[in-house]
């Protein structure tokens, strides 16, 4: 299919406002920008607001989630000649994972001499930075539980803390009981720090939280304390009624 220019450069345009950050994770911190590539044993990664990359001890860095694999030069050696073209997919645990030639590799960053990746031009820098701060925006917004339930349906939302075992572990039961339900429950899961807008728009005074809707969109039952296996399950029976 054959587009007129314009058609084109506008498919472009929005195409790359789609991409989002890539996200490194530290030992203490998350931050959001574009991975610029590696050397030795650091990680080069460039925050939105940085005018160069900045380097990071591997060691240091507990993962890098990349929001679109990046194609580019692997080096394993110090010569310029002597590189491999590699689909660069994220790195954890010291190890970086990629695609060459259609299969999947995992590389020992410390084996390795550099990552050369392009250097990307100021009109997709701004935009994908344009595209990140919208999402973040988007990602900040208040949510009501009220208006994430299903009309005609019953409704589980649950309150989830990243960190908690418990809301890992009954958010677990809470989904697989829905699912079970065969369409009839609908499970919500809005993950929550304790001082977010959406804790204060809920009025959430503790986390995490389950909340059951019965097919009408009243709000049953709440379990804001107590989350044993019994009381996750007798909560999901009383909106199937």
């Amino acid at each position: 299919m054959n587009l007129p220019m314009r058609h084109f450069l506008l498919l472009t345009f929005l195409l790359t406002l789609t991409a989002s950050a890539d996200t490194l994770v530290t030992s203490s911190n998350t931050i959001e920008g574009f991975f610029a590539g590696t050397s030795g044993n650091t990680i080069l990664f460039q925050e939105w607001d940085a005018n160069k990359p900045n380097k990071y001890d591997a060691r240091n860095v507990r993962k890098m989630d990349l929001d679109k694999p990046v194609e580019a030069k692997l080096f394993r050696s110090s010569s310029s000649k002597d590189f491999e073209t590699v689909t660069v997919r994220k790195f954890t645990k010291g190890k970086l994972s990629v695609l060459q030639k259609g299969e999947k590799k995992q590389v020992q960053l410390n084996m390795i001499h550099r990552i050369e990746v392009p250097q990307m031009d100021m009109a997709t820098f701004m935009a994908r930075r344009k595209a990140a701060q919208a999402a973040k925006d988007e990602e900040d917004k208040p949510v009501s539980a009220k208006s994430l339930l299903t009309d005609g349906k019953a409704n589980v939302v649950h309150f989830h803390v990243e960190d908690g075992p418990s809301s890992q572990r009954q958010g677990n039961l809470a989904e697989r009981l829905c699912n079970d339900s065969r369409g009839k429950v609908v499970y919500h899961k809005i993950t929550v720090t304790p001082d977010d807008a959406t804790c204060q728009k809920n009025r959430l005074e503790s986390l995490p939280q389950f909340w059951f809707y019965d097919r009408s969109g009243k709000l049953v039952k709440k379990l804001d304390k107590r989350f044993a296996e019994e009381d996750i399950t007798q909560a999901f029976k009383s909106i199937q009624k």
